[in-house]
């Protein structure tokens, strides 16, 4: 694409379509980082209270468990949720297909339900048995929240279609609060495991999504060929979920199987930071899978809302990034206690990586959205990738090496995805982002290694980079995007 060609990208008329696709997004976006901010820091409280009360090896033991829990659901499920949602927003215009689609769903998420609880009563106690930790949950109460946890997906990916995002989060938040019940209740003198935490925190929200999946009012089908249909949209939106879950618990199943449960229990913790930061852009970047497919015949429009798309996050993870660089060791132990700050290092190559990570979730949404996904294999190169360059540096460096395999991971999933992506985003785009991004890092972690006090390293090299990011990134189409998510649209002609 020229410069010419780019100029014309953002600053064209805009279509009635393109308008109505934003003014969506703006809406559902302002309830999603209002939610969300809600259910991250719920999850976070929880998960810190786990790490203080256990340490690294009782907080490796709740992680494992969750671990178990989560690929077992999402390795059954694929890419259905993401498949489910698209469905159930492409067919917003007539009532009675959408309500075809949530049958459908249901039906989906009642074989899955029941596939999971019973590969989970298998595999579970070998799981244990190879992770080597202490104090395993049962292996029935495990399956039953392994069951819950995917009528929990599926339901939430219904009501993602329907851009209910406050009854996602709502859902989705019942997980945490449970944990902290169970913490409570071992201040009153009932102890309960790590482990057993984390099957209890699933099978809560599992209950929860079968009292709102009776609300909805809709019987599941029986028909075979709707869900095989919806099995063939899953496979290309396994793309999602690699970029948006699947990845982080591939590591996380290395380090458990390479290092052990006590690294796995100080990684997590280091990777919870950016988790944080990165759990907004991920939901907002879930949702803009139904968005963009309502956008998906106007190309103009897409490339204007794509590079937007991929600039604020840019900026996002850069400002935040070069923060965890130069006082993440610090926060660490301020947060989880002394015991954590060996993953000093580890949260410095995550935060890296959160830069190619975030543009690598907004072209998967709009890929995804506008099926170019279709014709590509590449997330699952990424996939082998990531497999057998994680294995390898966490095998050489411990959990850092899993961190910078991340970062390496992520720098050629979105060099691949711009290769197949055509003309969806500028190369240009990109390149300006990295030539901003390596001398913000480099200053970062020079600034890191001085005595100065680290709240002020952290503030004063956070501002640095929200300048140079808003003046060398952030282009007028964009200061008005992030103006929206903030203030409500009017209904005007569009100043550009």
């Amino acid at each position: 694409m020229t410069r010419d060609s780019r100029a014309n990208s953002h600053n064209g008329p805009v279509t009635e379509t393109e308008r109505s696709v934003v003014g969506l997004l703006f809406r559902a976006g302002r309830g999603t980082l209002f939610m969300t901010a809600s259910a991250m820091l719920v999850s976070f409280i929880a998960q810190v209270a786990l790490a203080r009360r256990y340490g690294p090896a009782g907080f490796g033991s709740y992680s494992a468990t969750a671990l178990f829990v989560t690929l077992v659901t999402t390795l059954l499920m694929i890419g259905m949720p993401t498949a489910i949602a698209r469905a159930v927003s492409a067919a917003h215009g007539s009532e009675t297909e959408q309500r075809q689609q949530v049958a459908t769903a249901l039906s989906v998420a009642v074989v899955g339900a029941a596939a999971a609880f019973l590969i989970s009563l298998l595999l579970w106690g070998p799981f244990t048995q190879v992770a080597a930790f202490a104090a395993p949950a049962p292996a029935f109460a495990t399956a039953v929240a392994a069951g819950g946890c995917v009528l929990l997906t599926c339901l939430s990916a219904i009501l993602l279609g329907k851009l209910a995002m406050t009854w996602v989060t709502a859902l989705v938040v019942i997980q945490p609060f449970a944990v902290i019940g169970g913490l409570a209740l071992g201040q009153l003198g009932l102890e309960i495991g790590p482990s057993a935490l984390a099957v209890a925190g699933f099978a809560a929200s599992g209950l929860a999504a079968v009292f709102v999946a009776g609300a909805l009012r809709v019987m599941p089908t029986r028909s075979i060929r709707d869900g095989a249909g919806l099995l063939r949209e899953a496979l290309p939106a396994t793309a999602v979920l690699y970029s948006t879950s699947l990845s982080g618990w591939v590591d996380r199943a290395i380090i458990l199987l390479v290092v052990g449960s006590s690294a796995l229990g100080a990684f997590v913790a280091a990777s919870m930071l950016v988790e944080a930061a990165l759990r907004a852009p991920r939901n907002l970047s879930t949702f803009a899978v139904p968005a963009y497919a309502r956008l998906a015949g106007d190309e103009v429009g897409t490339r204007r809302v794509l590079d937007s798309h991929v600039r604020l996050l840019a900026v996002f993870f850069l400002v935040v990034g070069t923060v965890f660089i130069s006082a993440g060791a610090d926060i660490l132990t301020a947060i989880f206690g002394p015991g954590f700050r060996i993953a000093g290092t580890t949260l410095r190559l995550l935060a890296m990586a959160m830069v190619p990570i975030g543009i690598a979730l907004a072209l998967v949404a709009e890929g995804t959205g506008t099926e170019r996904t279709r014709r590509t294999s590449t997330w699952a190169w990424v996939f082998v990738l990531q497999v057998i360059l994680g294995t390898s540096l966490t095998l050489a460096f411990s959990i850092a090496g899993t961190a910078l395999a991340q970062l390496v991971i992520w720098s050629v999933a979105v060099v691949l995805a711009l290769r197949i992506g055509g003309r969806a985003v500028s190369p240009w785009t990109t390149a300006v982002i990295a030539g901003v991004c390596a001398p913000l890092w480099t200053v970062a972690w020079i600034v890191g290694t001085t005595t100065m006090w680290w709240p002020v390293r952290g503030v004063a090299v956070g501002l640095l980079a929200l300048v140079l990011g808003a003046r060398f990134l952030l282009h007028d189409p964009d200061r008005r995007v992030l103006a929206g998510l903030i203030r409500p649209l009017r209904k005007r002609a569009d100043p550009a």
